[in-house]
This record gives C-alpha cells, sequence and structure tokens, in this order.
C-alpha cells in the first residue's frame, strides 16, 4: 500500500473512530493540537486492510475480468425458467487453445433488453444499478422480472473466474471499483453536475471517487459543510462562553421546574386521597348558603345590599376553604372573577341601599336580581372539589410545558456547542485530508491528461488549433482560446453543445476507468449503455473517427488488443459507422457485431443454448495498404504484362 493511501485511509478510520466517543473526548481528540499531531506522524500507521493491498511486487500479467460469457435469468426484461446467453469470445480453434475475449457491439430496438443486459452487468460487478438510483427506484424492484418475487441469476465468465453475484467479484485477489468501466445516460447526468465556475471544471472529487476513494470524498463533503455553516453557530471563543453560560441558566431553571412538577405530584396525589373529607367540608359550606338563599328566594323582593352581602360571605368561605389545603392552587383571583360576575349583574341601577319595598316598582331591576340569585343557586350546588381539583392542575399544566420549552432551548444550545467542540479543528483536518487524497492521484494524472485531451479536441470546433482542452495540476479542467491576441480560458460547461458535453462526461468517466486499469494492472471491459445517436453527430465519419481515437488512447494507455468495448445502441447509423471504423482498423478479429433478438423470439439451439443475438458482420479485414512506390511499380508491370501479352498474340 503507498504511504498517500495508509494515510487518508488512516483519516478515515480516524474520524470514524471519532464518531462513537463521548463529547469531551471528542473535544480533547479534535484539538488544534491533536490534529497537528495526526497530520504530522500518526498518519503513517498500519491499517489492517486486506491482503491485496499490502505492497507486494507488481505482478507480469494483469488480473483479466474480461467477458467471455454472461447468462442469466429473471433480470429485469429476462424471465425465469430459462437461461438466456451473451456470447462475448469466438470458439477455439484448437482443444488447447483458450478463448479469448471479444469485443460486442450489438444493435436492437427499443425494449429488446439491452439496457436489461447493461444493467445485470453493472449490477454484479458494482452491486449498484445507476439507472435505478437515478429514477429512485428500489434496487431489489427494479432488477427483478415483472411481479417475480425470486431473485434473478446472473453468471459472467470471466478470463479469470466465474462470477455470480457482487460480493465473490469484491472478495477477488486484484478486485477494485470498477463503476467507471460502466457508461450510461444516468452516469453522464450525475457527471454533468460537477461544480464549475466560469474559467474551469473542479474534477478532482470527481476523479478522486473514480480512483477508490468515494468514501473519503463523501466525509471531506460532510465536513465541507460542518466547515461552512453547521458548527459555525458560535464559532468564537467569547460566543461559546456565553452559550456555555446559558447553558447554565437553561439547566438551573428545568432543575426548578423539576421540583415544582414533583411537588405537584405530590399534592395532587394528596387531594385525591383526602378528596372524600374535601367534598363533604364543601357540602356543608354550600348547604350553610342554600339556607340563606331559600330565605331570599321567600321574600317578595331581593335588595341589592342583601344579595351583594350573600355572594361576597360565600366567596370568603370558599377562599378559606382552599387556602387550608396544602398545595391546592386556586388562587383569590380565581374566585375574585367569579364574585364580580355575579356582583355584577346586581347593578340595577338603584341605588343599592334602598329597599325595594314594592314590588311593582322597578320590577326590572328585581327580576334581575331573582334570576340572580338562583344562578349563584345552582352555581354553589354545583361545587364539587375535583372542579377545583381541575382548576388548580391548570398551573400544573403551564409548569410542563414551560419545562419541555426549556428543554428544548437548553438541546439546541448544547448541540450547536457540541458541534462547535467536535468539529472546532475541521479546517485542518480538511485541509490534510484534502492534500493526501492529491498525494494518491498524483501519479494518476499523466495518463488521464493525455487521454482526455487529445480525444475531446477532435471535437472542439471552430479554430481547432488555438482551443485546446487543459487539465492543470489540481485537476481544474478549463478549455484555452485565443481572442484579441489573448489566451484566455473559459469552463468546458460553458463552451460545449449539449451533445459534446455529454461526450466529454463520457470520456471523463471512461478515461478513469481506463487509467485505473494500467494503475493497478488488471483488465475490465468498458460497457456503454445507448449514449450515441447519429444525429449527435455531424455524419458518420464523425462517429468512426471517434472510436479509432478512443480506442488507440486506450490501447496506449492499457496495451495493444487489450480493451474490450462492449456497446449496445439502438441507431443503425450508429452500428454501422463503429463498424466501419473498426474494419479500417483492421481489427475485425477481436469485434463481434450482431443484432439484439426480443427474448420471446429465441429458441434453444442444437446444444440447448439460447443465444440473444444474430451475428451480423462475418468480413475480413481489408487488405494491407500500400505505399505510393509500390503501388505505382505494380500498375507498371500490369502495363509491361499487357505490353508483353499484346506482342505474342501479334506474332
Amino acid at each position: 500500500m503507498s504511504e498517500a493511501r495508509k494515510s487518508a485511509l488512516a483519516i478515515s478510520a480516524y474520524l470514524q473512530k471519532l464518531q462513537s466517543l463521548e463529547e469531551n473526548d471528542i473535544a480533547k481528540l479534535l484539538s488544534p493540537e491533536q490534529l497537528q499531531t495526526m497530520a504530522d506522524t500518526n498518519l503513517r500507521e498500519d491499517l489492517n486492510t486486506k491482503k491485496t493491498d499490502q505492497p507486494a511486487e507488481k505482478a507480469t500479467h494483469p488480473v483479466d475480468f474480461r467477458f467471455l460469457d454472461l447468462s442469466l435469468s429473471g433480470f429485469r426484461k429476462f424471465p425465469v425458467g430459462n437461461t438466456f446467453t451473451l456470447r462475448l469470445s469466438e470458439p477455439p480453434k484448437t482443444a488447447e487453445e483458450k478463448r479469448q475475449p471479444s469485443s460486442l457491439i450489438l444493435v436492437g430496438r427499443n425494449s429488446v433488453g439491452k439496457s436489461s443486459l447493461y444493467d445485470s452487468m453493472e449490477y454484479i460487478f458494482t452491486g449498484q444499478v445507476s439507472e435505478a438510483e437515478l429514477r429512485s427506484i428500489e434496487r431489489q424492484k427494479f432488477i427483478l422480472h415483472g411481479d417475480e418475487i425470486l431473485l434473478p441469476s446472473i453468471t459472467v465468465e470471466t478470463c479469470s473466474k466465474k462470477i455470480s453475484s457482487f460480493d465473490e467479484f469484491s472478495s477477488s485477489e486484484g478486485y477494485f471499483p470498477v463503476n467507471g468501466c460502466f457508461c450510461s445516460e444516468a452516469d453522464i447526468i450525475a457527471i454533468g453536475k460537477i461544480s464549475d465556475t466560469e474559467t474551469y471544471i473542479d474534477g478532482f472529487d470527481f476523479f478522486a471517487s473514480s480512483f477508490g476513494y468515494e468514501n473519503l470524498v463523501r466525509i471531506k463533503t460532510v465536513l465541507q459543510q460542518y466547515d461552512s455553516h453547521s458548527w459555525r453557530v458560535g464559532a468564537t471563543v467569547q460566543d461559546n462562553g456565553k452559550r456555555e453560560q446559558t447553558i447554565l441558566e437553561y439547566r438551573k431553571k428545568l432543575e426548578d421546574l423539576k421540583q415544582r412538577i414533583e411537588i405537584y405530584h405530590e399534592e395532587i396525589a394528596a387531594w385525591l386521597d383526602d378528596r372524600s373529607e374535601h367534598d363533604k367540608h364543601l357540602a356543608d359550606i354550600v348547604a350553610a348558603f342554600s339556607e340563606r338563599i331559600g330565605e331570599l328566594k321567600a321574600m317578595a323582593t331581593v335588595s341589592s345590599d342583601e344579595l351583594s352581602h350573600l355572594i361576597d360571605d360565600a366567596f370568603k368561605e370558599l377562599s378559606g376553604f382552599t387556602n387550608n389545603i396544602r398545595g391546592l392552587n386556586v388562587q383569590l383571583s380565581f374566585w375574585d372573577e367569579k364574585k364580580k360576575s355575579f356582583q355584577d349583574r346586581i347593578d340595577s341601577g338603584i341605588p343599592s341601599s334602598r329597599k325595594l319595598l314594592d314590588p311593582g316598582e322597578n320590577a326590572d331591576a328585581n327580576n334581575r336580581n331573582m334570576a340572580t340569585l338562583l344562578d349563584f343557586s345552582k352555581y354553589l350546588e354545583s361545587l364539587r372539589f375535583s372542579a377545583l381539583i381541575k382548576e388548580s392542575v391548570s398551573s400544573f399544566r403551564q409548569s410542563v410545558l414551560e419545562y419541555n420549552n426549556q428543554e428544548i432551548l437548553l438541546k439546541k444550545e448544547e448541540d450547536a456547542l457540541k458541534s462547535y467542540k467536535r468539529f472546532c479543528g475541521v479546517g485542518l483536518y480538511l485541509q490534510t485530508l484534502d492534500n493526501e487524497l492529491r498525494a494518491a492521484l498524483r501519479g494518476q494524472l499523466t495518463d488521464i491528461r493525455p487521454f482526455v485531451v487529445e480525444t475531446m479536441e477532435l471535437f472542439t470546433g471552430g479554430l481547432r488549433d488555438k482551443e485546446k482542452i487543459s487539465i492543470d495540476d489540481d485537476w481544474k479542467i478549463s478549455l484555452q482560446y485565443e481572442e484579441g491576441g489573448e489566451n484566455k480560458k473559459i469552463s468546458p460547461k460553458k463552451f460545449y453543445n449539449t451533445f459534446r458535453y455529454k461526450l466529454f462526461c463520457m470520456m471523463l468517466r471512461i478515461s478513469t476507468a481506463v487509467c485505473l486499469m494500467k494503475a493497478r494492472n488488471f483488465l475490465f471491459p468498458i460497457v456503454l449503455d445507448d449514449i450515441f445517436y447519429a444525429s449527435d453527430f455531424y455524419n458518420r465519419r464523425l462517429i468512426r473517427r471517434f472510436i479509432k481515437h478512443f480506442i488507440d488512447v486506450s490501447e496506449k494507455t492499457v496495451g495493444k488488443g487489450q480493451i474490450q468495448l462492449i456497446c449496445f445502441t439502438h441507431d443503425e447509423v450508429v452500428f454501422s459507422a463503429i463498424y466501419e471504423a473498426i474494419r479500417e482498423k483492421r481489427e475485425m478479429d477481436r469485434f463481434i457485431f450482431g443484432r439484439l433478438h426480443d427474448y420471446r423470439a429465441v429458441l434453444p439451439d442444437e446444444k440447448g443454448v439460447r443465444l440473444l443475438y444474430n451475428r451480423l458482420c462475418w468480413d475480413h479485414p481489408l487488405p494491407e495498404k500500400q505505399s505510393l512506390s509500390e503501388s505505382i511499380k505494380s500498375v507498371i508491370k500490369k502495363l509491361k504484362d499487357g505490353k508483353e501479352s499484346e506482342n505474342k498474340s501479334g506474332a
């Protein structure tokens, strides 16, 4: 394992370890001093990694995972019960000869299963299905055929071994993530979201993820979010000093409220225990005043003064009753409000000292007083001790509500302080992580630069000798051009049209895959799912040019004849243009061109194998081109031979 990769893995392990520790430990371990020590020395410690990550001598021959055959059943388009086969190799010519992988270019109309074949390859070798993620469909539902509940069966025979699951592949010797080897519309959309400015695209995180550091890039993204806003909810020492004081005050209030609530619980329990005694006492009070009310009712008239004194005396007695019960918090304001509601009804506009001697005089006032007396009598008869408890419990509820609000405020402050303490050294941590990732990727830049640059310069358009793609040492990708005698830069996203930017994103993805093969010394197919349309290119010639150039640059990187290309397309023009490009390269023996069948029309052959395509092109390569001098000599020889034959016939 390289020192840089060891450092990056150590950072990841260290951060994950911190997530399970207590707050005080986190604050201590992520102090700036500890981070500096970690950055300088402790990052180089050995980690318990897989044997394949240990610094062994590089094998002479790469680990070969290129495909020979694919068999599947119960996956998306392909039903359970029959096994369908996609052949990706020529039969050996002799018994001793091993099968060799072939590139496969298949054309087929929509809905015959091109994407299903692509998804099956992606699923078994990456554990993911990018199309399902793009459409937000649960992966397990997406891969099943119709309403089947049986899991699909997929087997790929590679040059090294048979693979039947992602777990089996990921545990293979020489394994490394191969996500970049697959490219579909969903992948291009994801790559197209790379952050950019007016002058460049920042490709660092994309390349780091493509080269196997995806988890570290995710950690880095999370830390950047903390660094930008989350942990800064009190970023200065002074602010956090105030926050700690606020937390202490909240905790004190909570403690007081908690004690008050506990007392309420005790008092309510005591009230309920003595409820019968209190009910009897309250009934005696009501009975005593009921006698006075009866006397007033018997009178022809009810004077304002007598009614007022009656109501006043009753509420004084009730206040005394509740005040003698410990904790019964029916306050005087409660009784005062009730008393006032009755007293206000007595006011009839007649001096309160005046007796209503004549029943006929001021009859309306007398009627109001009598009605008030009757209502007051009903109120007293309705009084129960449980009703007084209910009134008192409202104070208890208010205390509970206040307690809950204080708890929310306290948690908010504690979380803010905890975030600050946990990530107070995040700036140094991010810088260390970024430096180690850049060190780990530095060696890959040499191969990626020419791959992307040489290919994309075919499509820059305009004055092509003055427009060039560049990738600097910080992985910033820009397009340089001349304008008014000045050199300028622009982001490729803002320069290319829709199709060319799509092509640019595809080249970023597969160029990293090819360079990864070289770096990790393994071989794997490049698989493309219906991403070309003939209308996207100027003409068939441009498609041919792109395919030829892609193969040339790829073979320059990993070696002649080492690239296996698997391409699915619905476009006949794209299919024939790829065919012409390969024929011009005189490499037909390494390519299979075919038309994909609808699975419902596939019948087993004499060996019981259900092959999914018909081979379309059996052409031999074009004859070798002659040089100009050889061509001239050949023409002269034919002319001489023709002249000699004429002379003989004349003689």
